[in-house]
């Protein structure tokens, strides 16, 4: 009877177990807003901007677009075949990107001195470097852009660096223009590349490129503000950003997808816990969850999105706000997703960052209209963050204080060097 009773209990713990790890098995379903934001996310089928933009830097004689649809279809190719080597774009004449001192960002000590006392001939590098400018003021006249490729780590990486080249060069130009005397007609210039910079900023779809853009606008700020003070005239007043340059839901739909992409990799590679070798398939699905993982990942990035719709005051109180209480249930079910996102950290302040740094951006727009195109005292201008509090003048800079410490200077009006 004993012995029997014995069978039994083994059976009933054996069958336990069984179920238990069948239902250790169960993802759950993305949620909704998860879906929404993949949807969004979702490779376009086609776009000649992506194209044209990977294609720039091809010889004088190749067009752009073309040298850019056989690119991404070496990249496809290897995308569907890890093991396939990458036949790289490499022909004779291919443009070469301008190098050297002049290629600073104003942001970096000593940068905006360098360019307004060079004695260097500035009429030969632009001459030199003329079809690139003249294929980013053609990228610039897209009406549409998106990124054709998959998130992944592993994507083809939007190749800014061409635009912010010709963007530096557009810079130089506008300074040779003020030497010659010519300021008002630099500040024309000018006005017409920090449009055509938002303009493609607001049509940006990955996070890089939508940063790299907002650098390249706040190097050519940076520009006009000496330009105003060297020549003592009145800037025209620039527009602030609008909703839809500051806007994170694009950019962010990307990096979740990327962020969902990654961890259905990580479920199908069975290695999450030991280095060493694989873990059987079955333990790996109990221990690890991609579905349930995103879910738990997703209010970082609607918080990010959210945050962009945000007046500076308001973004200030998000900031300040608690972190969201996590689900106790949650590593019960998915161990591995519980420790990857510890590993992680809390995402979304980094992300908020980059919210910042557009808000900071509109800050420093505003001490620029106010300054330099109203006209007023420095010390009357108003904080966007914290109203009724000014900005800190030294000699070469009015900034205001933020919320998010900036290595960039966005809300730094440059008054010299």
């Amino acid at each position: 009877m004993k012995k029997l009773l014995w069978s039994l209990t083994l059976v009933f713990i054996l069958a336990l177990a069984l179920v238990l790890v069948a239902l250790g098995q169960i993802d759950d379903e993305l949620s909704p807003m998860a879906q929404d934001l993949l949807v969004q996310a979702k490779p376009a089928a086609s776009s000649e901007a992506f194209l044209f933009l990977h294609g720039i830097l091809a010889a004088p004689d190749d067009d752009p677009v073309q040298v850019g649809t056989a690119m991404l279809q070496e990249y496809r190719k290897q995308e569907a075949d890890a093991s396939y080597q990458l036949a790289h774009y490499d022909a004779p004449g291919k443009l070469t990107l301008p190098q050297g001192e002049l290629y600073c960002y104003s942001r970096k000590d000593g940068c905006l001195q360098t360019l307004f006392t060079t004695d260097a001939d500035f009429d030969r590098l632009l001459a030199e470097h003329a079809l690139l400018r003249a294929r980013a003021e053609r990228f610039f006249q897209y009406a549409e852009f998106a990124t054709l490729t998959r998130p992944a780590l592993t994507e083809m990486i939007v190749p800014l660096h061409p635009l912010i080249a010709a963007v530096h060069l557009e810079a130089l130009a506008a300074i040779s223009l003020h030497r010659a005397g010519q300021s008002a007609a630099a500040m024309v210039a000018l006005r017409h590349q920090m449009a055509a910079l938002r303009h493609a900023m607001r049509l940006q779809d990955t996070l890089i490129g939508k940063m790299t853009l907002l650098a390249g606008l706040n190097h050519l700020l940076d520009v006009t503000g000496i330009i105003v003070l060297q020549a003592d005239m009145a800037a025209a007043q620039l527009p602030a950003l609008t909703a839809a340059e500051i806007d994170m839901s694009t950019v962010m739909a990307r990096e979740f997808a990327l962020f969902h992409n990654e961890m259905h990799k990580l479920d199908q590679s069975h290695d999450l816990l030991q280095a060493d070798g694989k873990l059987p398939g079955w333990l790996a699905r109990v221990l690890f969850k991609p579905n349930m993982t995103s879910n738990a990942h997703l209010p970082e990035y609607l918080e990010t999105i959210n945050s962009s719709a945000l007046p500076p005051g308001q973004f200030v109180l998000a900031l300040a706000a608690d972190d969201k209480a996590s689900d106790s249930s949650f590593w019960l079910r998915n161990f591995s997703g519980t420790r990857l996102l510890e590993v992680q950290g809390n995402l979304s302040r980094s992300y908020l960052a980059y919210t910042a740094r557009l808000l900071d951006f509109q800050a420093k727009l505003l001490l620029f209209n106010h300054h330099l195109h109203a006209q007023q005292a420095l010390a009357t201008a108003d904080n966007p963050y914290y109203p009724g509090e000014g900005p800190v003048v030294t000699g070469t800079s009015a900034c205001f204080r933020g919320p998010v410490e900036s290595h960039y200077e966005f809300r730094c009006l440059q008054l010299g060097w």
